[in-house]
């Protein structure tokens, strides 16, 4: 049977809420070195959403009405550059219709402004881009399903969508700190194919699992579970030899090595240090190999990862020179 798809009617949403949507797509859908949603503080100084990506600045006016006002966009970019900002791309993303001659008059206004680009999407474009690159938004916003709940019967889908999924929870943490719930972690933990993930998106799930407090005791409909089965992945993606820190490292990251009394070797893990979060853990495999993890983001939002294994024989004489 022929099913109709209608428009999305952005006008029943608040401002707040639409550029909410706005700032959830472009996070997904652009390795940005920095976006702030600025309208959220009320003193964005006419910039709604501002972002950094490959050396040029990105400002996006969120204007959620019927039909938009040629005037107040026109004005919004005049108090930009007024208050001593400069983007290199201005975009309006609208919730209604825009016509071929508002279109034309809000560009040559950034172009007087000495804008290298300004585009306007309207509504319809704003839906259609919705649909093709993050449908998990419609859901989220639009039919008011439980985000990230997703529901799909295909398990293969499952797995495509859980991939995505993690990739969109390490941007919110490496953007704005945000660590997903237990309920999240849980439904990757069932799902996820790690085949599917890189190493970077492996140790950050080992992360944010030590990062949760939770007690499974208190937990109902959720059984106790980890991220374990990652490790002999990680450990094939060695990059470093180990010891992965260097003797002033591993006095700026209070790192130490020693061995328990039952010949495991473990590491420490820590909140935030100098700006830096980092997350560094030693496991012993099964093998008697020793696998050391380092990960850490540093004040400009950039990771590095450092992996590195010894072997059983040189184990020993490694850790006793430290």
């Amino acid at each position: 049977m022929e099913q109709s798809v209608h428009r999305i009617h952005f006008e029943d949403r608040s401002s707040t809420e639409f550029e909410r949507l706005v700032f959830a797509f472009l996070l997904r859908t652009q390795d940005w070195t920095t976006l702030e949603w600025l309208g959220e503080t009320g003193a964005d100084g006419g910039r709604d959403i501002w972002g950094m990506l490959s050396g040029e600045s990105y400002c996006y006016q969120c204007a959620n009405y019927r039909d938009i006002s040629v005037k107040k966009v026109t004005d919004d970019i005049d108090k930009i550059i007024n208050n001593g900002y400069s983007p290199n791309h201005f975009i309006v993303i609208c919730g209604g219709r825009v016509t071929n001659e508002k279109r034309r008059k809000i560009k040559e206004h950034g172009k007087n402004a000495k804008i290298s680009k300004t585009k306007v999407y309207s509504g319809v474009e704003f839906e259609e881009l919705l649909r093709n690159e993050t449908p998990v938004l419609i859901k989220r916003f639009v039919l008011g399903e439980a985000f990230p709940e997703i529901c799909i019967p295909d398990f293969q889908k499952v797995n495509t969508d859980i991939t995505y999924l993690v990739r969109s929870l390490f941007k919110d943490w490496l953007f704005h700190e945000i660590i997903p719930t237990i309920k999240t972690l849980y439904r990757i933990y069932k799902y996820v194919n790690p085949f599917q993930l890189t190493v970077t998106e492996m140790v950050f799930l080992l992360f944010v699992f030590e990062e949760v407090d939770c007690d499974f005791s208190e937990m109902e409909d959720i059984n106790e579970f980890s991220f374990d089965d990652f490790i002999p992945f990680i450990a094939d993606q060695t990059n470093r030899e180990f010891p992965v820190l260097d003797e002033a490292e591993r006095k700026r990251y209070n790192a130490r090595y020693y061995i328990n009394v039952n010949e495991k070797i473990r590491g420490f893990t820590t909140d935030q240090i100098i700006n830096t979060f980092f997350f560094r853990e030693i496991r012993t495999l099964d093998n008697g190999d020793v696998l050391e993890i380092f990960f850490k983001k540093d004040r400009d939002r950039k990771t590095e990862l450092r992996i590195g294994k010894s072997s059983h024989s040189k184990r020993d004489t490694q850790i006793r020179s430290q």
